[in-house]
């Protein structure tokens, strides 16, 4: 086992879910020379406190093109686990589906996102960009412009991506009535291969709330440059908590 330490300026209301997490564990399974991340599915247990958390990474494949690496968070008790699915190979595209529908409008003159849900001291690592569009509702989708700040422990391009495919608001947060909390229970993402960007210049989000139950709901992300080429996916599960519970 290895100890990676979390940073406590990223905690939410009941310790660290989601993308930052999923980030450090991404991290923590490129171990096998050679191979670059195609994807990352984790489970999560319960929420990750700030300080050493204790990461088993065993790699249980290693094959001519794929490997695959199991990761076990271990913080008194088992926090996450995760599996990070491994590729090598030609990294050319012969289909590359690009987003047509972007927003004339650059983030440059629209303000800086408030969380309905904040504030987190974790917002100083991330700026955000609403872009409203009145031809949805903002609870089924949401979209914007999205970006690191230089101040962040997160330093691999893909692993910044899982922080940005969950830099949006929940949905859930723009119907009446909203939650109070609304946690990742497991996420998967899937990464693009070679593609040229920075997480700290402006990249465009697009989050869907595919389904809600008082419960529990299933949302979608992607990740694109500014000129509409993919970068990541993503889809989840969370657990929808309300003020009277």
């Amino acid at each position: 086992m290895t100890t990676i330490e979390f940073d406590p300026s990223w905690r939410t209301a009941d310790g660290m879910f989601g993308g930052y997490v999923i980030a450090r564990l991404l991290q923590a399974g490129m171990i096998v020379e050679g191979f670059w991340p195609l994807s990352i599915s984790a489970q999560f247990l319960g929420g990750v406190l700030p300080g050493g958390c204790e990461v088993r990474a065993d790699v249980v494949h290693r094959g001519a093109l794929t490997a695959v690496v199991q990761l076990d968070l271990v913080q008194e008790h088992r926090r996450a686990t995760a599996v990070v699915k491994l590729g090598r190979g030609s990294p050319d595209r012969i289909i590359d589906q690009r987003e047509q529908a972007f927003p004339r409008a650059g983030p440059e003159g629209l303000p800086r996102l408030a969380l309905p849900y904040g504030p987190f001291p974790y917002e100083q690592h991330l700026e955000t960009r609403l872009v409203p569009d009145p031809r949805v509702r903002q609870c089924e989708r949401t979209s914007g412009w999205v970006r690191m700040s230089s101040a962040t422990a997160v330093d691999l391009e893909l692993a910044a991506a899982c922080v940005l495919l969950e830099t949006l608001p929940p949905g859930l947060f723009f119907a009446d009535p909203a939650p109070s909390f609304v946690p990742t229970v497991d996420f998967t993402a899937h990464f693009a291969p070679a593609v040229e960007w920075s997480a700290r210049d402006w990249v465009f989000l697009v989050q869907d709330t595919r389904w809600s139950t008082r419960d529990f709901c299933a949302e979608e992300a992607s990740l694109y440059t500014p000129d509409g080429v993919l970068i990541a996916q993503a889809r989840q599960a969370r657990r929808v908590r309300w003020p009277d519970k």
